[in-house]
């Protein structure tokens, strides 16, 4: 959508999905087209030598961060399925969990400045590192920022106790926003391990409880499948 001069709008803005493991995740935010002049006393501390002034320190805004709605879904095939209250998923299924999120006042936000999502995942939910990867506008190609995913998987594969976090710091045309609206995360991942009523929190806010049960068996079929061959002596081929 173009920007028009005399009429302020809102303008979405969009980002590539997260990947943890074989992890995505997407953010989108729709923002007032109106700007604010950035407080040029505050980009910078004046330096009391008189040299040049020392460069503002970033500040974390995670404050200011709204939650609107959280959940975790399942993946079953092709699509993704919410997960009930209560409900129940299999030891290493593929799951996501989606966060709809907001920032209404960006007053005193400067470039450089920081927000979080910090993911508690309770020794059950596996995820790798990512990013960083730019944060962009679609509508004016604009880079408003850039987010890494900090996970907690070792070299090996193995979980560690660490929390998941998602760090998006904000870039100079990012920052100038008044407000970021219908801005959404969807972290994915796979859950590990049995138990009852376990419960993910983002920031401190829980979601519904889930039950993670054994991975369900398998049938042996009746008759095996089998193949017999033989090598040509000489020849690179089985018949």
């Amino acid at each position: 959508m173009a920007f028009r001069p005399t009429v302020p709008d809102r303008v979405p803005l969009r980002a590539g999905r997260l990947r943890m493991l074989v992890v995505l995740a997407g953010l989108a935010v729709l923002c007032l087209l109106a700007l604010r002049t950035p407080a040029f006393a505050d980009e910078a501390v004046p330096d009391e030598t008189g040299d040049e002034p020392v460069p503002r320190a970033s500040a974390d805004i995670t404050r200011k961060v709204m939650i609107n709605d959280m959940k975790l879904q399942v993946k079953n095939g092709n699509t993704w399925t919410d997960v009930p209250d209560g409900g129940s998923v299999p030891n290493w299924s593929y799951v996501r969990i989606y966060i709809d999120w907001e920032i209404p006042d960006m007053t005193g936000v400067n470039p450089g400045d920081t927000f979080t999502f910090t993911i508690d995942p309770q020794g059950h939910l596996l995820s790798g590192n990512f990013g960083p990867a730019d944060l962009v506008d679609p509508g004016t190609s604009k880079v408003i920022g850039s987010y890494v995913v900090n996970g907690n998987r070792n070299p090996d594969g193995s979980m560690n106790d660490n929390m998941i976090t998602i760090v998006t710091t904000l870039s100079e045309d990012g920052a100038q926003f008044p407000s970021l609206h219908n801005g959404f995360f969807t972290l994915e991942g796979y859950v590990q391990g049995a138990g009852n009523d376990i419960v993910f929190t983002v920031n401190g806010e829980a979601l519904a409880p889930v039950d993670i049960v054994p991975e369900p068996s398998r049938p042996i079929p009746d008759t095996p499948l089998l193949k017999y061959g033989t090598q040509e002596a000489g020849q690179n081929q089985i018949r």
